[in-house]
């Protein structure tokens, strides 16, 4: 056990004389002796972190017993202490927030502030419009959101929720775990614990590639993506192979479907022969003669991390050279299972005969997703539209790929679907709406995620 002394006056910090309910600037004397000598457990870093949390306005908590002025004040995703001041009818951003009689002094990038004396420390109140919020002392007047060194910690940084433009995540409010998220021309902090339990699978951005050959495909992260989300990735190649299982560094692979004229779908599992030096990476035959090169549609998934690339690059050929066309989905969601995030898959072969397209049924969780993925050749001349195969009931487009609008004079097509589950089962089948067509070759994958628990 430690031994603490302490010697002539002793000045309180300010969150100690909050604790104890004493102004500020006050000194507690002690004169009846020199020297206190007292018994001291010695503090772990764990609980001293947590004593010092406890202690700051504007700590996260969970009860009011974590705050010393016994007030957790709720503020959405995260509850923050606050003084016995604020109340529930109190929230961030409104006109008295940062006023000390009530939930202030305010820290970083809060507001609603009205001077500077309503900012904790050297804070300043800085002007922006409806809602002035606190900011470093180094931000003037001549720094606006959203310029460019606007989150630089030099300037007004680090930026709050949806502000910018931020380069790194560095420059924006870890206290509130926010990220900053490339989104084109200005770069936006991001915030929540992205998958945080029962939040529910969300869909944040998808985007897509088309190349007449399949070589050097380059395709964007989606916008909005923070580390923790679940980046699922839908290959598409006509008139040649298709990359399966391990033909994707760094991915998962989820399934496949390689259809011939109206075919059933081929699988990994139905590969009788592989491409030589390729086992696992590209099939030269599906059950005994069958070489896969009509159709074909494959799925990977990977989670985001902290240092994801803007873009990623693909070469769908076995030998390196140019092959035939090839297309990409990259879909971005948020709230699933990132350990075990495919609850269920299922595909379906082309030409039924039926102008719509038919999604099979699989089962999921409520709080999941599923997912429709249709690959779609030798529709009409001038292609198919994206009004000729609208979402199913209930469901929302997230992409439409069309061939016909790029440089090749195409006739293939992609498209992507999902919608949230709100009930745990079977999803039953799925029918795209519009004047569809019943010639065309339309490959049907659906697949549902695993929401985190």
């Amino acid at each position: 056990m430690a031994k603490k002394m302490v010697q002539g006056p002793i000045v309180l910090g300010v969150g100690l004389m909050t604790a104890f309910g004493l102004g500020a600037g006050c000194v507690v004397s002690f004169e009846d002796a020199d020297f206190i000598e007292e018994d001291v457990e010695p503090v772990e870093q764990e609980d001293a972190t947590q004593v010092r949390q406890s202690l700051s306005n504007g700590a996260a908590c969970t009860s009011d017993s974590d705050c010393a002025s016994d007030n957790c004040h709720e503020e959405g995703s995260t509850d923050r202490c606050r003084p016995s001041t604020c109340t529930s009818s109190d929230s961030p951003n409104d006109g008295e927030f940062c006023d000390p009689g009530n939930c202030g002094p305010c820290l970083i990038t809060e507001g609603d502030c009205d001077s500077d004396s309503e900012c904790a420390g050297s804070l300043v109140c800085h002007e922006e419009g409806q809602i002035d919020k606190c900011r470093a002392s180094t931000c003037t007047s001549g720094d606006s959101v959203n310029d460019g060194e606007f989150c630089d910690a030099g300037v007004c940084g680090p930026c709050g929720d949806g502000e910018g433009d931020c380069d790194s995540d560095s420059e924006c409010d870890s206290s509130h775990d926010l990220v900053c998220s490339e989104e084109g021309q200005v770069d936006k902090c991001r915030g929540g614990s992205p998958g945080s339990p029962g939040s529910g699978v969300s869909h944040i951005n998808t985007t897509k590639d088309y190349d007449c050959d399949g070589e050097n495909m380059t395709i964007s992260r989606p916008s909005g993506t923070q580390s923790g989300d679940l980046l699922v990735l839908f290959v598409h190649r006509t008139d040649d192979e298709i990359p399966i299982v391990n033909a994707l560094s760094g991915w998962t692979y989820v399934g496949m479907c390689a259809t011939h004229n109206g075919s059933y779908c081929r699988e990994e599992t139905d590969c009788t022969q592989w491409q030589s030096g390729h086992t696992n990476e590209f099939c030269k035959y599906y059950g005994g003669t069958y070489n896969g090169r009509d159709l074909a549609q494959s799925v990977y998934y990977k989670v985001a991390g902290p240092g994801e690339p803007s873009s990623y690059s693909f070469d769908l050929n076995r030998n390196g050279a140019g092959g035939a066309p090839g297309w990409l989905v990259l879909t971005a969601l948020r709230g699933a299972d990132t350990s075990d995030p495919i609850e269920d898959f299922a595909n379906s072969g082309m030409q039924d005969g039926d102008n719509d397209s038919i999604f099979p049924s699989v089962y999921g969780e409520s709080g999941g997703m599923v997912l429709l993925s249709m690959s779609n050749d030798d529709g009409p001349d001038t292609g198919v539209s994206c009004s000729d195969f609208e979402a199913p009931g209930g469901t929302s487009r997230y992409s439409c790929s069309l061939a016909n609008s790029n440089s090749c004079g195409k006739d293939e097509a992609g498209f992507l679907y999902g919608k949230a589950l709100t009930s745990t089962g079977q999803t039953g089948s799925f029918e795209t709406i519009g004047a569809g067509d019943d010639k065309d070759k339309d490959l049907k994958i659906s697949l549902t995620i695993r929401p985190a628990n």
